[in-house]
């Protein structure tokens, strides 16, 4: 094993840090909404599209998600000039006032004031008339912030088969998929509750493909999905027998078509719709790169998002990484990634999240190498119910660690890389970003050097 180089070292961790900064400052929610949104007269252009006002129209704007106050602050900005009602729903108080009512509401477990919310858009969305826009900004966590159970559902319902879906191991799409089918507003259902207006909807994307009837479980959009599809992905993941009676009771009656389906392609309701997506994880990695190159590295991008199961996805994420290292270049290589990864959770667990443990599991294949760094984290401010958003690892943990008396496999088999790298200080907390495009890894090596 190499002698872990620990200069080089404290320089590419400092240059993790302000490329995953840059990379932040990409993902602004503020100047993406602000590109697609303008208006000439009483009328509003979506990406150039025109959605003009009625007489007496108004423009009502729903807002919804971890970056809906940004999002909302610079829509307002930008129709200015129009009389402009609406609602902004954010996980927790956003500290610059905003000119529209805004609520808190509860993320990643829904709340009575993700429900409170969700009615109080619905209703918004039902008064809109003929010459109205109403015009929606969502991102990721407007899901649980925005929680109306499909009668006769409680939300005890929804928030238990939440907490079930989120410990299983299941991607967003298949967790998104059965939370549509047990709502009254996900799945293009607000949509429904708009017409006969026009609508308009901007998505900060949060999910791997950019799919916007998966974002926010997509109220404003068609969705392609059905009760036959939630009930898979319940079977897929062993939870039949665990949900609540009430909650398989619907998804059975929706499969047997004793209930009506969600609006998909299709449906009237997206006659006069117009859908974006104004930001996504490509903005986040374009500025993590722009900032890489300002600092003299090579740099590569992958193409493929990184997914599946934390653990699994580390020692594919460096092995072709770590390949690239040896060479004459004296020029540091940066590997940039995104994606959003997964952990299966037993019903014993300690704290931590899925960039932590990405971070952790690849602990072991740093040490080896005299100067690498990875450093994953969440561009929302937070990885799972912790107050971090990531953790950093490099060629030096695993000796840290053994001197602190850590049990790196120990502390992977029981989930708890948050005190892991609290003991070795490092995590990275960033506090609420504003923002919410997925995750981001950011991994550095001196180059030259093998292993």
């Amino acid at each position: 094993m190499n002698c872990p180089d620990l200069p080089a070292l404290q320089g590419l961790r400092s240059m993790a840090l302000r490329i995953f900064k840059a990379a932040l400052r990409s993902a602004d929610p503020d100047p993406l909404v602000r590109r697609l949104l303008s208006v000439r007269g009483r009328t509003v252009l979506v990406d150039g599209v025109p959605l003009p006002l009625g007489g007496k129209g108004r423009v009502i704007l729903l807002a919804a998600g971890k970056a809906a106050a940004a999002m909302a602050r610079a829509a307002v900005e930008q129709l200015d000039s129009l009389s402009v009602d609406g609602l902004v729903v954010v996980r927790e108080p956003c500290g610059v006032p905003l000119s529209l009512p805004t609520l808190s509401a509860g993320h990643p477990l829904p709340d009575d004031r993700s429900v409170d919310a969700a009615l109080r858009m619905l209703e918004l969305a039902g008064s809109a008339a003929s010459g109205d826009l109403v015009l929606c900004l969502f991102s990721g966590g407007a899901s649980a912030m925005l929680t109306a159970p499909a009668p006769p559902l409680q939300l005890e319902h929804l928030r238990h088969t939440t907490d079930l879906l989120m410990r299983s191991g299941a991607g967003i799409g298949g967790i998104n998929c059965v939370r549509k089918h047990l709502s009254s507003i996900k799945g293009g259902l607000l949509a429904r509750s708009a017409e006969p207006a026009a609508l308009a909807t901007l998505l900060l994307s949060d999910v791997v493909g950019d799919r916007p009837e998966v974002i926010a479980s997509g109220p404003t959009v068609p969705d392609p999905s059905t009760f036959d599809l939630a009930l898979e992905v319940l079977d897929d993941f062993g939870l039949r027998s665990l949900v609540l009676r009430p909650v398989l009771d619907r998804l059975l009656a929706g499969a047997a078509g004793t209930i009506e389906e969600t609006p998909g392609p299709g449906h009237p309701c997206f006659r006069r719709a117009v859908t974006r997506v104004a930001g996504s994880n490509l903005h986040a990695l374009e500025g993590a790169a722009a900032e890489a190159l300002k600092l003299g590295c090579r740099v590569l991008v992958r193409k493929e998002p990184v997914t599946g199961e934390a653990r699994s996805a580390a020692p594919l994420l460096l092995s072709a990484f770590l390949s690239e290292t040896a060479g004459n270049s004296s020029s540091p290589l940066c590997c940039l990634s995104g994606g959003e990864t997964t952990v299966t959770l037993p019903s014993s667990h300690g704290l931590g999240g899925r960039n932590m443990e990405l971070a952790l599991a690849a602990a072991p294949l740093l040490s080896g190498y005299p100067a690498a760094v990875l450093l994953s984290a969440g561009t929302d401010g937070s990885d799972g119910p912790t107050s971090a958003t990531g953790a950093i690892s490099d060629s030096e943990t695993m000796n840290r660690a053994a001197r602190a008396g850590l049990d790196q496999l120990g502390t992977l088999q029981i989930h708890d890389a948050f005190h892991f790298f609290e003991a070795l200080d490092d995590l990275v907390v960033s506090g609420p970003t504003g923002t919410n495009v997925m995750d981001l890894q950011i991994l550095l090596a001196a180059t030259g050097t093998e292993k």
